[in-house]
């Protein structure tokens, strides 16, 4: 079995004006991930944004035979910061977790375990939001060596402006070189193209590129570069994109066929008659 001396870093969004974050790192799962019994950690949060990194909190966590000693150093929270960047959408904040072994500790996956981020605000939807690698995820390495190019894409959108409602990606850039990312949306011809600064973030309002006030269209959306951003979606007013109704990954874009070999066809209409049967 394989042994690492790093865990990959992990990005979310930071909170929109008006929420609270908090993130909850998984005590027993991160301890299952470590080969020893006892393990110095530093735990670093950062909230980055504007080609920098705006603030900073830090931990040292230790596990002493098998058992965290602080495993409340293992929370962070943080509250949205107000102003007009998130409905501008031309500068939004995230998140970069990193955990880093401070002894010789190594580790059975380089991956942080999986954990949600939540999203809270008085009289508004709590939402929960997975954390994307900020490199070396498996998927999107095997979709450019399949492509060329990264996409990810969502398949549900809607945008009716009138009735007030709109969608928009959130894509963070958390490298150090600029990328250009392209949309292209179902059953039209509108294909934007938007630079997403480093070390930055940005939210496209579909409603925005498809006629402001007037735009009301439904359909799939995909979002492609030649350089990989972090992407994630939302649902929300148009009047007020900080109220809003879900906030959830992409999906990475696998190119599956979408017919089956005559022989497949078969053996899986056989097996829904099974289930129907049951």
């Amino acid at each position: 079995m394989a042994s690492y001396h790093y865990l990959v870093p992990n990005i979310t969004l930071a909170a929109p004006p008006g929420y609270r974050l908090a993130q909850f790192l998984p005590a027993a799962t991160l301890r299952q991930l470590i080969e020893a019994s006892d393990a110095e950690l530093a735990v670093r949060f950062e909230i980055c944004g504007g080609g920098r990194v705006k603030s900073t909190s830090e931990a040292v966590i230790r596990l002493h035979n098998g058992e965290w000693t602080d495993p409340r150093a293992l929370r962070f929270d943080s509250i949205g910061a107000e102003g007009n960047a998130w409905i501008s959408g031309a500068d939004i904040e995230y998140l970069e977790t990193r955990i880093t072994p401070i002894d010789q500790t190594t580790f059975r996956s380089n991956q942080q375990p999986s954990y949600y981020t939540v999203f809270s605000a008085p009289g508004r939807k709590t939402c929960f939001l997975d954390n994307t690698l900020k490199f070396s995820d498996p998927v999107t390495i095997n979709q450019i060596a399949a492509y060329g190019i990264w996409v990810e894409g969502y398949p549900a959108c809607e945008v009716d402006a009138a009735a007030d409602i709109d969608c928009s990606f959130m894509l963070i850039n958390p490298f150090e070189r600029p990328a250009v990312a392209t949309f292209e949306f179902e059953g039209r011809d509108e294909r934007p193209r938007l630079r997403v600064a480093p070390m930055s973030g940005r939210r496209v309002s579909f409603a925005e590129q498809l006629g402001g006030r007037s735009a009301r269209w439904k359909g799939q959306v995909y979002v492609h570069g030649r350089n990989r951003l972090v992407a994630y979606f939302a649902s929300h007013s148009y009047r007020d994109p900080c109220c809003l109704n879900t906030l959830e990954h992409t999906d990475a874009y696998r190119g599956r066929d979408r017919n089956y070999p005559f022989t497949q066809a078969l053996y899986l209409r056989r097996e829904q008659g099974r289930m129907l049967e049951g």
